[in-house]
């Protein structure tokens, strides 16, 4: 067969040529296979069905994928669950786009598709030096392709940004650290600057700099493996870059709004947004909306701010701004880089119905309006007038409720200093709370589906809660000052809950008297299906069945 005869190709894609259309005939052709040719799978063995699935399908470098075996009573209620989560790809807000990562969930013991993971990487250490294969930063490039030319010219820059700039002779370390030996006032030396001028303006080199933050595709690579492996490749240009950011960047103002955009719609694991790897921003949302569009269609733009309202110790996020080192300084980029940040995403935009968006925004401003309530109306508003205009969408109420649902049970109940609204009318408490709560009812539902919920971004954020309770363990972590836990209901009773949310949390909701609130070990049980353990209202530390 002549593969690039133009008529046997159309003939293979119904007679087109357009490329955006063959990917979408592609994609679809797959879907099909994946869900109604599910069953020839079975009839391989385990290792042939991963052959076919890494061949067969498209996955992005940030997916986390995760194949398991299915079993029999997996097979007989698949069909019955997959459209839980899953929602039609001809629908108006094109915000359904799956991957086919599988997951399993304990309370329905059957795989569900999901959106793809946004992975922050591993987090590294650089003061503890470990094997590496280079002795300098020079070699460490040239292995990786960089010409010899390329290395003189940015040398050449670098000497003289040192000598001559002034964005480099006023900046100073802000810290005393003895793992890195810096102290205050020391100067920023060269081979912070080269770092810096190879991360903006060599885009292939930043891409393989990122890549080697995470495991590789379609592997079992363990964290620790993971790590070394950068060390070995990339110590030098990592160590230095993130010296530059952390000791010689700036502070992250409370006042100020940071974006990045990405080519498709992820999920997280938290809102507190810790970037282990070197995450580029803009302080112009434009460029940030630019960088999420692709020819394949818009993904989302994340809105970055600081995790506590008042200048503390607790802000101690540091970033780069490298307008003065970047070769494209109309994208004002800002670098963050380091595991100390105290980020959190603050609202989310999407592609989607901008005319339904704008609706009921409108009427949810009304006290008598829910967030639900408001969606049903303006539905029935735009199918009558007819409106319909595909534009970005803000999610801030949507973002800054899942982030209340965070600041409550991570351990942070009762801190006025987290960055949570809830005075102002469209972000009132009342208003929040019973959002929350009806995304903890479809989310304890068996019955009901994505399809119930009526727009495209709504569903975007139900999955966005989802996956957040659906990755806590009842682990460990470390916040600014003390450890706490990722199922952390500690000072609960400094909460002003309402009995709309109290009912999902306490097992006598209609109490009124803070001081008898006991958390319901049985519905945490169930909103966090993986969850082992968890903080209860006094501090102390609970096991759960799972």
């Amino acid at each position: 067969r002549d593969r690039f005869s133009d008529r046997q190709f159309c003939r293979q894609h119904f007679h087109t040529c357009n490329e955006d259309e063959i990917e979408w005939i592609n994609m679809l052709d797959r879907m099909h296979c994946f869900i109604f040719h599910r069953h020839a799978r079975h009839s391989n063995s385990n290792q042939e069905q991963d052959e076919k699935y890494q061949e067969n399908d498209d996955v992005d470098e940030n997916e986390q994928y995760e194949h398991k075996n299915d079993t029999h009573d997996d097979n007989l209620c698949y069909n019955s669950i997959l459209n839980k989560w899953t929602t039609n790809l001809a629908a108006t807000d094109n915000l359904s786009i799956f991957n086919d990562a599988l997951y399993k969930r304990h309370k329905y013991e059957t795989p569900q598709h999901l959106l793809k993971e946004y992975s922050v990487g591993q987090k590294m250490n650089y003061c503890y030096r470990s094997y590496t294969r280079f002795d300098n930063l020079k070699d460490e490039l040239l292995a990786k392709g960089l010409l010899l030319d390329f290395w003189d010219i940015e040398l050449k820059k670098a000497r003289k940004k040192v000598l001559q700039s002034k964005k480099v002779y006023h900046r100073a370390c802000n810290a005393n650290n003895d793992h890195y030996q810096f102290r205050f006032w020391d100067r920023m030396r060269i081979e912070h600057v080269l770092a810096l001028l190879f991360y903006c303006n060599h885009s292939w080199l930043c891409y393989e700099f990122r890549k080697s933050f995470r495991a590789a595709l379609h592997s079992d690579e363990e964290p620790q493996s993971t790590i070394d492996r950068h060390y070995a490749e990339w110590y030098w240009f990592g160590r230095f870059l993130y010296e530059a950011v952390e000791f010689y960047g700036k502070r992250m103002e409370k006042s100020k709004k940071y974006y990045f955009g990405v080519d498709s719609a992820y999920v997280l694991r938290s809102t507190k947004c810790e970037l282990f790897q070197p995450t580029s921003t803009s302080s112009e949302l434009a460029q940030a909306e630019k960088f999420a569009t692709s020819k394949y269609g818009r993904g989302i733009v994340f809105e970055l701010g600081t995790q506590f309202v008042h200048e503390s110790v607790r802000n101690e996020t540091r970033f780069m701004e490298c307008d003065w080192i970047s070769i494209y300084p109309e994208e004002e980029e800002c670098l963050f880089f380091g595991y100390c940040n105290t980020i959190l995403i603050t609202s989310i935009r999407v592609w989607g119905n901008a005319a339904l968006a704008t609706v009921a925004e409108l009427l949810a401003a009304y006290p008598f309006f829910s967030e639900r309530t408001a969606q049903t109306v303006a539905h029935c508003i735009c199918a009558y007038d007819g409106r319909a205009y595909q534009g970005w969408i803000d999610l801030p109420f949507q973002v800054n409720a899942i982030n209340y649902w965070a600041k409550i049970s991570t351990g942070y109940a009762g801190h006025s200093e987290y960055n949570v609204k809830v005075d102002e009318r469209r972000f009132a408490l009342r208003k929040t709370q019973q959002f929350l709560a009806d995304m903890i009812e479809f989310e304890l539902s068996e019955q009901k589906t994505l399809q119930d919920i009526g727009s495209g971004y709504l569903r975007y954020v139900q999955q966005l809660f989802h996956h957040f309770v659906f990755t806590k363990t009842g682990k460990q972590y470390q916040s600014t000052y003390l450890p706490l836990y990722d199922i952390d209901f500690r000072n609960i009773r400094n909460e002003p809950l309402y009995p709309c949310l109290r009912q999902y949390l306490l097992i006598d909701a209609d109490c009124e008297d803070k001081s008898k609130w006991v958390i319901n070990a049985s519905t945490i049980e169930r909103i966090y299906p993986k969850a082992t353990r968890y903080v209860d209202q006094n501090g102390n530390l609970q096991s759960l069945s799972n």
